[in-house]
């Protein structure tokens, strides 16, 4: 099946931004958020409010528009979320999660075959 997939998808002669659209819109899409914890003089913590859950305080905080620092994108949506204007000086602290699988063949008589274009 994936190989006439293939076969399909080649013979289509699309041009290559197309080809990307279409890709980009099957395959999964990943978000980046950013979090502040943001202090004042007096070591006080800014929170905010959520409109749409009106018991609940949080961090500032926020999604990265394409090709936007994290450093940026929090600046942006303080600014957003609260009208104040922020200047992050110091490096902030980034936490990443990463995942890393170790896998088995379980069936070592069978060998991957390659698709060529």
């Amino acid at each position: 099946m994936k190989t006439l997939l293939a076969r399909v998808w080649k013979g289509l002669h699309l041009p290559k931004e197309m080809q990307l659209f279409i890709m980009r819109f099957f395959q999964a899409q990943f978000l980046v958020g950013v979090t502040g914890i943001i202090f004042n003089n007096k070591k006080e913590v800014l929170l905010f409010k959520h409109a749409y859950r009106p018991h609940a305080w949080s961090l500032p905080g926020g999604y990265l528009k394409s090709g936007e620092h994290p450093r940026e994108a929090l600046e942006r949506e303080i600014k957003e979320e609260s009208g104040l204007v922020v200047s992050l000086d110091k490096l902030p602290l980034l936490r990443t999660n990463q995942l890393f699988l170790i896998n088995e063949v379980l069936n070592s008589n069978k060998k991957p075959s390659l698709l060529k274009y």
